[in-house]
Protein backbone atom coordinates (compact mmCIF):
# COMPACT_ATOMS: atom_id res chain seq x y z
CA UNK A 1 0.00 0.00 0.00
CA UNK A 2 2.62 2.50 0.91
CA UNK A 3 5.33 1.19 -2.01
CA UNK A 4 4.10 4.08 -4.19
CA UNK A 5 6.58 6.22 -2.31
CA UNK A 6 9.39 4.83 -3.47
CA UNK A 7 8.38 3.13 -6.74
CA UNK A 8 8.54 -0.05 -5.52
CA UNK A 9 12.41 0.45 -5.27
CA UNK A 10 11.69 -0.48 -1.25
CA UNK A 11 9.26 -2.52 0.51
CA UNK A 12 8.16 -0.18 2.74
CA UNK A 13 4.81 -1.72 3.15
CA UNK A 14 6.57 -4.97 4.58
CA UNK A 15 8.21 -2.37 6.88
CA UNK A 16 6.13 -0.84 8.49
CA UNK A 17 3.46 -4.22 9.08
CA UNK A 18 6.59 -5.70 10.63
CA UNK A 19 6.71 -2.43 12.87
CA UNK A 20 3.39 -2.47 13.63
CA UNK A 21 2.78 -6.13 14.86
CA UNK A 22 6.18 -5.51 16.60
CA UNK A 23 4.52 -2.93 18.30
CA UNK A 24 1.19 -4.92 18.52
CA UNK A 25 2.97 -7.38 20.52
CA UNK A 26 4.94 -4.75 22.96
CA UNK A 27 1.13 -3.56 23.99
CA UNK A 28 -0.06 -7.07 24.68
CA UNK A 29 3.32 -7.77 26.59
CA UNK A 30 2.81 -4.60 28.90
CA UNK A 31 -1.18 -4.93 29.06
CA UNK A 32 -0.10 -8.65 30.18
CA UNK A 33 2.77 -7.88 32.54
CA UNK A 34 0.55 -5.03 34.24
CA UNK A 35 -2.31 -8.11 35.47
CA UNK A 36 0.00 -10.26 36.10
CA UNK A 37 3.57 -11.08 37.61
CA UNK A 38 5.26 -12.13 34.71
CA UNK A 39 8.11 -14.47 36.47
CA UNK A 40 5.97 -16.22 38.68
CA UNK A 41 3.81 -17.45 35.87
CA UNK A 42 6.42 -17.88 33.17
CA UNK A 43 6.46 -21.64 33.33
CA UNK A 44 2.42 -21.58 32.72
CA UNK A 45 3.13 -18.92 30.37
CA UNK A 46 5.28 -21.21 28.72
CA UNK A 47 2.99 -24.40 28.49
CA UNK A 48 0.48 -22.03 26.52
CA UNK A 49 2.93 -20.63 24.08
CA UNK A 50 4.31 -24.08 23.57
CA UNK A 51 0.73 -25.43 22.96
CA UNK A 52 -0.35 -22.48 20.89
CA UNK A 53 3.16 -22.56 19.17
CA UNK A 54 2.64 -26.38 18.47
CA UNK A 55 -1.10 -26.01 17.10
CA UNK A 56 0.48 -23.16 14.34
CA UNK A 57 3.33 -25.68 13.11
CA UNK A 58 0.48 -28.56 11.96
CA UNK A 59 -2.31 -26.00 11.13
CA UNK A 60 -1.33 -26.08 7.40
CA UNK A 61 -1.56 -29.89 7.65
CA UNK A 62 -4.64 -30.06 9.18
CA UNK A 63 -5.87 -26.80 6.66
CA UNK A 64 -4.81 -28.93 3.29
CA UNK A 65 -6.48 -31.80 5.26
CA UNK A 66 -9.74 -30.07 5.22
CA UNK A 67 -9.33 -28.69 1.82
CA UNK A 68 -8.75 -32.40 0.58
CA UNK A 69 -5.30 -31.75 -1.30
CA UNK A 70 -3.07 -33.21 1.43
CA UNK A 71 -1.22 -35.44 -1.01
CA UNK A 72 -0.70 -32.23 -3.35
CA UNK A 73 0.55 -30.35 -0.17
CA UNK A 74 2.83 -32.83 0.72
CA UNK A 75 3.91 -33.39 -2.95
CA UNK A 76 4.98 -29.56 -3.12
CA UNK A 77 6.62 -29.35 -0.01
CA UNK A 78 9.29 -32.39 -1.41
CA UNK A 79 9.88 -30.11 -4.27
CA UNK A 80 10.32 -26.93 -2.08
CA UNK A 81 12.55 -28.26 0.02
CA UNK A 82 14.94 -29.26 -2.22
CA UNK A 83 15.12 -25.70 -3.77
CA UNK A 84 15.83 -24.76 -0.27
CA UNK A 85 19.10 -22.67 -0.61
CA UNK A 86 19.35 -19.96 0.95
CA UNK A 87 17.91 -17.59 4.03
CA UNK A 88 15.61 -16.22 1.61
CA UNK A 89 14.50 -19.22 -0.31
CA UNK A 90 13.78 -20.46 3.25
CA UNK A 91 11.63 -17.41 4.21
CA UNK A 92 9.42 -18.06 1.03
CA UNK A 93 9.02 -21.65 1.92
CA UNK A 94 7.84 -20.87 5.36
CA UNK A 95 5.53 -17.72 3.91
CA UNK A 96 3.41 -20.42 1.69
CA UNK A 97 3.50 -23.28 3.96
CA UNK A 98 1.74 -20.74 6.86
CA UNK A 99 -0.27 -18.49 4.74
CA UNK A 100 -3.55 -19.77 5.56
CA UNK A 101 -2.33 -19.34 9.48
CA UNK A 102 -3.77 -16.09 10.61
CA UNK A 103 -4.28 -14.05 13.72
CA UNK A 104 -7.70 -15.80 13.80
CA UNK A 105 -6.50 -18.98 13.82
CA UNK A 106 -3.66 -17.92 16.18
CA UNK A 107 -6.29 -16.73 18.69
CA UNK A 108 -8.03 -19.77 18.12
CA UNK A 109 -5.26 -21.70 19.57
CA UNK A 110 -4.32 -19.26 22.27
CA UNK A 111 -8.12 -19.18 23.36
CA UNK A 112 -8.17 -23.62 23.09
CA UNK A 113 -4.75 -23.51 24.93
CA UNK A 114 -6.40 -21.80 28.10
CA UNK A 115 -9.76 -23.78 28.02
CA UNK A 116 -8.14 -27.03 27.73
CA UNK A 117 -4.93 -26.64 30.89
CA UNK A 118 -7.21 -25.96 34.41
CA UNK A 119 -4.22 -24.46 35.41
CA UNK A 120 -4.13 -22.25 32.91
CA UNK A 121 -7.51 -20.61 33.74
CA UNK A 122 -5.96 -17.33 35.68
CA UNK A 123 -4.27 -16.70 32.66
CA UNK A 124 -7.50 -15.79 30.95
CA UNK A 125 -8.56 -12.48 31.28
CA UNK A 126 -4.60 -11.33 31.08
CA UNK A 127 -4.03 -12.98 28.20
CA UNK A 128 -7.40 -12.32 25.82
CA UNK A 129 -8.47 -8.92 27.02
CA UNK A 130 -5.16 -7.24 25.71
CA UNK A 131 -5.45 -9.89 22.58
CA UNK A 132 -8.37 -7.80 21.09
CA UNK A 133 -6.26 -4.60 21.32
CA UNK A 134 -2.87 -6.63 19.91
CA UNK A 135 -5.00 -7.87 16.66
CA UNK A 136 -6.69 -4.51 15.83
CA UNK A 137 -2.84 -3.12 15.89
CA UNK A 138 -1.90 -6.02 14.03
CA UNK A 139 -4.24 -5.55 11.06
CA UNK A 140 -3.43 -2.14 10.45
CA UNK A 141 -0.56 -3.77 9.33
CA UNK A 142 -1.84 -6.37 7.00
CA UNK A 143 -4.33 -2.92 5.56
CA UNK A 144 -0.19 -1.33 4.85
CA UNK A 145 0.64 -4.55 3.15
CA UNK A 146 -2.33 -5.02 1.63
CA UNK A 147 -3.09 -8.85 2.48
CA UNK A 148 -6.56 -9.88 3.66
CA UNK A 149 -8.25 -7.39 1.06
CA UNK A 150 -11.85 -7.42 0.57
CA UNK A 151 -14.00 -7.92 -2.75
CA UNK A 152 -14.80 -5.73 -5.11
CA UNK A 153 -16.94 -2.49 -4.26
CA UNK A 154 -18.59 -0.08 -6.46
CA UNK A 155 -15.97 2.59 -7.36
CA UNK A 156 -17.79 5.33 -6.16
CA UNK A 157 -18.42 4.20 -2.71
CA UNK A 158 -16.67 6.12 0.27
CA UNK A 159 -14.96 2.93 1.18
CA UNK A 160 -13.39 2.42 -1.73
CA UNK A 161 -9.87 1.32 -1.59
CA UNK A 162 -7.37 1.10 -4.65
CA UNK A 163 -4.14 -1.27 -3.95
CA UNK A 164 -0.80 0.24 -5.66
CA UNK A 165 0.74 -2.25 -8.84
CA UNK A 166 1.79 -5.70 -7.82
CA UNK A 167 -0.30 -5.29 -5.06
CA UNK A 168 -2.00 -8.50 -3.94
CA UNK A 169 -5.16 -7.68 -4.80
CA UNK A 170 -3.41 -6.92 -8.43
CA UNK A 171 -1.72 -10.00 -8.51
CA UNK A 172 -5.41 -11.69 -7.64
CA UNK A 173 -7.14 -9.39 -10.01
CA UNK A 174 -4.48 -10.26 -12.75
CA UNK A 175 -4.89 -14.09 -11.63
CA UNK A 176 -8.32 -13.99 -12.64
CA UNK A 177 -8.20 -12.01 -15.70
CA UNK A 178 -9.93 -8.95 -14.37
CA UNK A 179 -6.98 -6.98 -14.47
CA UNK A 180 -4.14 -7.41 -17.61
CA UNK A 181 -1.29 -7.29 -16.02
CA UNK A 182 -0.38 -7.33 -11.45
CA UNK A 183 1.85 -3.94 -12.69
CA UNK A 184 -1.45 -2.47 -12.39
CA UNK A 185 -3.49 -0.70 -10.04
CA UNK A 186 -6.48 -3.12 -8.46
CA UNK A 187 -10.08 -2.98 -8.57
CA UNK A 188 -11.47 -0.71 -5.73
CA UNK A 189 -12.34 -3.30 -3.15
CA UNK A 190 -13.89 -3.51 0.17
CA UNK A 191 -11.24 -2.45 3.33
CA UNK A 192 -11.53 -5.13 5.29
CA UNK A 193 -8.84 -4.32 7.38
CA UNK A 194 -10.29 -1.01 8.11
CA UNK A 195 -13.42 -2.43 8.90
CA UNK A 196 -12.05 -5.17 11.24
CA UNK A 197 -9.48 -2.42 12.97
CA UNK A 198 -12.51 0.02 13.58
CA UNK A 199 -15.01 -2.63 15.07
CA UNK A 200 -12.16 -4.43 17.55
CA UNK A 201 -10.93 -0.79 19.20
CA UNK A 202 -14.73 -0.61 19.77
CA UNK A 203 -14.80 -4.22 21.45
CA UNK A 204 -11.50 -3.46 23.20
CA UNK A 205 -13.20 0.27 24.59
CA UNK A 206 -16.12 -2.04 25.64
CA UNK A 207 -13.86 -4.45 27.63
CA UNK A 208 -12.43 -1.38 29.29
CA UNK A 209 -15.39 0.12 30.13
CA UNK A 210 -16.51 -3.06 31.76
CA UNK A 211 -13.43 -3.68 33.25
CA UNK A 212 -12.32 0.27 34.96
CA UNK A 213 -16.39 0.17 36.14
CA UNK A 214 -16.24 -3.54 37.60
CA UNK A 215 -19.59 -4.21 36.28
CA UNK A 216 -18.59 -7.45 35.40
CA UNK A 217 -16.20 -9.97 36.18
CA UNK A 218 -13.10 -10.36 34.58
CA UNK A 219 -13.91 -13.93 33.14
CA UNK A 220 -16.61 -12.85 31.91
CA UNK A 221 -14.92 -9.74 29.61
CA UNK A 222 -12.80 -12.02 28.19
CA UNK A 223 -15.58 -14.49 27.35
CA UNK A 224 -17.06 -11.62 26.16
CA UNK A 225 -14.01 -10.73 24.03
CA UNK A 226 -13.56 -14.39 22.78
CA UNK A 227 -17.16 -14.24 21.41
CA UNK A 228 -16.86 -11.17 20.20
CA UNK A 229 -14.27 -11.13 18.15
CA UNK A 230 -15.73 -14.54 16.52
CA UNK A 231 -18.52 -12.68 15.45
CA UNK A 232 -17.28 -9.62 14.08
CA UNK A 233 -14.48 -11.36 12.22
CA UNK A 234 -17.36 -13.96 10.75
CA UNK A 235 -19.50 -11.41 9.85
CA UNK A 236 -16.64 -9.40 8.10
CA UNK A 237 -15.28 -12.51 6.18
CA UNK A 238 -18.51 -12.09 3.68
CA UNK A 239 -16.75 -8.70 2.53
CA UNK A 240 -13.20 -10.38 1.91
CA UNK A 241 -12.02 -12.09 -1.39
CA UNK A 242 -10.88 -15.30 0.41
CA UNK A 243 -10.87 -19.07 -0.67
CA UNK A 244 -14.35 -21.02 0.34
CA UNK A 245 -13.73 -24.42 1.86
CA UNK A 246 -16.80 -26.69 0.58
CA UNK A 247 -18.04 -23.48 -1.36
CA UNK A 248 -19.49 -22.84 2.11
CA UNK A 249 -17.59 -20.88 4.54
CA UNK A 250 -14.22 -19.75 4.84
CA UNK A 251 -11.38 -21.12 7.10
CA UNK A 252 -11.63 -17.77 9.68
CA UNK A 253 -15.16 -18.64 9.66
CA UNK A 254 -14.64 -21.89 10.86
CA UNK A 255 -12.27 -20.71 13.64
CA UNK A 256 -15.29 -17.92 14.32
CA UNK A 257 -17.46 -20.79 15.55
CA UNK A 258 -15.21 -22.40 17.23
CA UNK A 259 -14.25 -19.12 18.99
CA UNK A 260 -17.96 -18.56 19.97
CA UNK A 261 -18.40 -22.35 21.02
CA UNK A 262 -15.47 -21.87 23.05
CA UNK A 263 -16.48 -18.87 24.98
CA UNK A 264 -20.11 -20.26 25.24
CA UNK A 265 -18.40 -23.16 26.85
CA UNK A 266 -16.37 -20.85 29.13
CA UNK A 267 -19.51 -19.02 30.08
CA UNK A 268 -21.13 -22.32 31.32
CA UNK A 269 -18.22 -23.92 32.58
CA UNK A 270 -17.60 -20.08 34.63
CA UNK A 271 -16.29 -21.01 38.33
CA UNK A 272 -18.96 -19.99 41.08
CA UNK A 273 -17.46 -17.20 42.96
CA UNK A 274 -19.12 -17.02 45.84
CA UNK A 275 -19.56 -13.42 47.53
CA UNK A 276 -17.42 -12.44 50.69
CA UNK A 277 -18.94 -12.37 53.72
CA UNK A 278 -18.75 -9.41 55.77
CA UNK A 279 -17.38 -9.60 59.08
CA UNK A 280 -19.67 -7.14 61.84
CA UNK A 281 -17.76 -6.58 65.03
CA UNK A 282 -19.50 -5.89 67.89
CA UNK A 283 -18.91 -2.89 70.13
CA UNK A 284 -16.82 -3.43 73.23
Amino acid sequence: MLNWLTYGLIDIATYTQSFLVLFAFLLWFLSVKRHIDIKENLKLLSKVAAFTLAGALVSPFFIQLLRGRMVQFFAGIGKAIVKIDSGHTLWLFLNAAYQGVSITAGFFLLVLAIRLMPSAKKLTFPLIHPFILFAAVARMGCFVKGCCFGKKIDPHSIFATIYPPNSPASAYFNKTEQLMSRFQPSLPVHPTQLYLVVALLLLFVLQHFLWKKKIVENYTIAIIAVAGYGIINFFIEFLRQEQLLYDFLTLGQFADIGLVLIAISMFFAKPVVEKPVEQTRGKA
